[in-house]
């Protein structure tokens, strides 16, 4: 943060001298310190690894991450502290800690963990998703059924009278037999 100076007039033999110091520094001598409003018509000096205050930017404005408690970097910006319950800081182009790792399906759980990656091609299985943090099967080829609900087996279930619907219940009395496009006991 610099200062430029700037002669103002000669006044009776005299001169004035005007310093214009940077406005963010202006009236805070102690080294790692800011000026800013701490209150409406409050100015206080502040420290530089304040991230309430902006860190050491030319700014006093909140830093703000999504999903993230923030701090000061080495370099005087705003940078993720931790993530969130949840949030997972996946995509270093996007700063805070953007992704939602309960129904991500490329970071379910973690930035690192792609369902369709660690659970590849699972029987009769057309697609994944995360829920609640966990790889689940999301769609299963026609005609076949996820009765297990463990997605490493896939959809391992043929649609039959015993085994109907995504609820893979037995069709009985007045509705017997399966409609396996549909999924319903008729």
């Amino acid at each position: 943060m610099g200062f430029s100076l700037a002669f103002a007039s000669l006044t009776a033999g005299a001169c004035s001298l005007v310093v214009a110091t940077d406005p963010y520094s202006a009236g805070c001598k102690s080294v790692g310190k800011k000026e800013c409003e701490t209150a409406p018509g409050v100015k206080t000096c502040v420290a530089l690894d304040d991230p309430f205050y902006g860190c050491a930017q030319d700014s006093c404005t909140r830093c703000f991450l999504t999903g993230a408690d923030t701090v000061c970097t080495p370099q005087g910006t705003c940078g993720v502290g931790t993530c969130f319950v949840n949030s997972g800081n996946c995509t270093e182009a996007v700063p805070g800690c953007e992704t939602d790792l309960t129904s991500d399906v490329h970071h379910c759980h973690g930035c690192m963990t792609d369902c369709d990656a660690v659970y590849r091609s699972p029987l009769n299985t057309v697609s994944l998703k995360c829920s609640n943090s966990m790889c689940k099967v999301n769609q299963c080829q026609p005609g076949f059924l996820d009765c297990d609900n463990i997605t490493s087996t896939g959809c391992e279930q043929k649609a039959d009278d015993m085994h109907c619907g995504v609820t893979c219940k037995a069709c009985s009395g007045a509705t017997p037999t399966c409609n396996i496009a549909s999924g319903t006991c008729q």
